[in-house]
């Protein structure tokens, strides 16, 4: 949606839904045969917010998109209880470029991103990576998170044939765990 000169505003939402159940026999495996079936359920709703603004000068944008998650796990053969959980995720991100003059430009960036959950990690039995290799999953409903920075300093000379770019990023990356 267009709501003045340079100033766009765009919202989207939906839904999504992803159902699996698991059925696997290992035996020969010495301490990982096991017999696992498993059923896991996620359903998904997001939704986004976005604007933009754009002068002469001047390119901002603003992202917000949210998801929200409803997980269900369960381990049938075992009786036991579901692990159910729900996770809200937002990820907000800002760009910004200013213009100082024809030749010199200032951007920024930042984004918090909390990622939705993996379905692959939510899984209790044994992982066959290749003929020598296993490992045991862990049915633990975990999300990623991260931040991201950048700033940049731009210098353009086209008729000397003379570009200067210079920038500083940060980053930070860990698990959250429920």
């Amino acid at each position: 949606i267009s709501v003045t000169d340079g100033l766009n505003i765009s919202v989207n939402a939906g839904t999504a839904y992803n159902g699996r159940n698991t059925w696997i026999q290992l035996s020969g495996a010495g301490k990982l045969d096991s017999e696992v079936d498993d059923d896991l359920g996620i359903l998904n709703l997001f939704g986004g917010f976005s604007m933009t603004y754009v002068t002469d000068r001047l390119q901002t944008k603003i992202d917000l998109p949210v998801v929200y998650g409803r997980y269900r796990w369960q381990e049938m053969m075992g009786g036991a209880a579901p692990l159910t959980a729900s996770v809200l995720c937002i990820s907000p991100k800002a760009d910004v470029k200013y213009d100082l003059s024809g030749r010199l430009s200032v951007s920024a960036s930042a984004s918090l991103n909390r990622n939705p959950v993996d379905r692959k990690r939510i899984y209790s039995g044994a992982v066959v990576k290749d003929f020598m290799e296993a490992m045991e999953g862990y049915p633990e409903i975990s999300k990623d998170r991260s931040f991201d920075s950048n700033i940049q300093v731009t210098y353009r000379n086209p008729e000397k044939s003379f570009f200067v770019n210079g920038s500083a990023s940060f980053s930070g990356y860990g698990d959250a765990f429920l």
